[in-house]
């Protein structure tokens, strides 16, 4: 049997969170009526109407829904081995969960490793240092080999990455 959170009323879901009834988004997409890339709303309804806070919702949609297809070893965490679905957000979701949904802030999308769409710094990335010069009208060459930060490895620290 699958309940719907729809159909549920805040106390139902309240009641059904103390029994350790998982509540996950999920539908129909592709339609002209629920188009792909709106389940983003479905996150926002979660915390607004059940009272996930967006951690928990965003768990729902990516760990427990990976359990419940009995994928939990591959999908739905940012681990070594499993199948990489990201979002680089220009934001924090767990602050407002709503900026998932404008898709100007999606700055980078992987799906299975590759990437859907490409983070920008990608494309200045692969300019040879005259050209990177040349496009940004100073000059911007990394760091000599004896440098102990690599800016690959720098930025890779301060990037968010939210599992899909």
């Amino acid at each position: 049997m699958v309940i719907t959170a729809s159909s549920r009323s805040p106390s139902s879901v309240e009641e059904d969170a103390q029994a350790r009834i998982r509540i996950l988004p999920g539908g129909d997409y592709g339609f002209a009526w629920t188009k792909h890339g709106s389940n983003a709303k479905d996150l926002e309804y979660f915390v607004r109407y059940l009272g996930f806070s967006p951690m928990e919702a965003l768990l729902a949609a990516t760990k427990y829904g990976a359990e419940i297809m009995m994928r939990g070893g591959e999908l739905g965490q940012v681990r070594e081995g499993y199948l990489a679905d990201l979002l680089l957000v220009d934001g924090d979701p767990l602050a407002n969960i709503a900026i998932l949904q404008d898709p100007a802030r999606l700055l980078a999308i992987m799906k299975d490793g590759t990437f859907h769409k490409e983070p920008g710094i990608r494309s200045a990335r692969s300019l040879r240092p005259s050209r990177l010069h040349d496009a940004v009208g100073e000059d911007r060459s990394w760091p000599s080999s004896s440098s102990s930060a690599s800016p690959s490895r720098s930025r890779r620290r301060s990037a968010a990455a939210t599992p899909c």
